[in-house]
């Protein structure tokens, strides 16, 4: 996996959310070993899926996802491929 966090003062920032919902509550449960504070955003840096396909569960959680103009056409491009190959 090639996601990470930073804790900041106001909350919890997510670099690249995991390839599927149990990549994503496994990042989730690492964050709780260090903070009780909420995750705020979960920044995808590409559109490969390992990076982005955890979203819905931290969008769940409450968190504003960002990813650059590029990484967002990746994904509409490949997106629908990637998740019939996961």
């Amino acid at each position: 996996m090639t996601s990470g966090f930073i804790v900041t003062a106001e909350g919890v920032v997510v670099i690249d959310t995991g390839g599927s919902l149990a990549n994503a509550q496994a990042i989730h449960a690492a964050i709780r070993q260090v903070t009780t504070k909420p995750v705020i955003y979960a920044v995808n840096t590409g559109g490969q899926d390992h990076r982005w396909f955890g979203n819905d569960y931290f969008k769940r959680q409450g968190a504003s996802i960002v990813a650059a103009e590029a990484a967002v056409r990746d994904m509409r491009e490949r997106g629908a491929n990637q998740a019939e190959a996961a």
